[in-house]
């Protein structure tokens, strides 16, 4: 991480801590996963989950986005509507998910 905070700052600045930031934590998730499966190999057998999680998560990024570009109002309460319409969005794809959480 601090390796390619370094090289990423000196051409992107602040963002590119960000950027450093979220890389490392997608490789560490990616990392874990790896290993979960070793113990538990039927994890990668929720192809239907992630593919509908994942689909969920990138049509709210797209109105969130949408609706921060479109709304005539001040940054912040603009990102705070954004946030609660992409929410909204996502949380049909995540309910069943949700109800076999509550289940356990």
């Amino acid at each position: 991480f601090t390796g390619l905070s370094v090289a990423l700052f000196r051409p992107l600045g602040s963002p590119g801590i960000a950027l450093a930031n979220s890389i490392g934590f997608s490789l560490e998730a990616g990392l874990l996963l790896v290993l979960l499966t070793v113990n538990f190999p039927s994890i990668l057998r929720q192809r239907g989950t992630f593919l509908r999680i994942g689909g969920g998560a990138l049509l709210a990024a797209a109105a969130t986005w949408v609706l921060v570009q479109v709304l005539p109002l001040p940054p912040l309460p603009a990102a705070l509507a954004a946030l609660a319409a992409g929410s909204l969005m996502l949380l049909p794809f995540v309910w069943p998910e949700l109800k076999e959480l509550r289940a356990l």
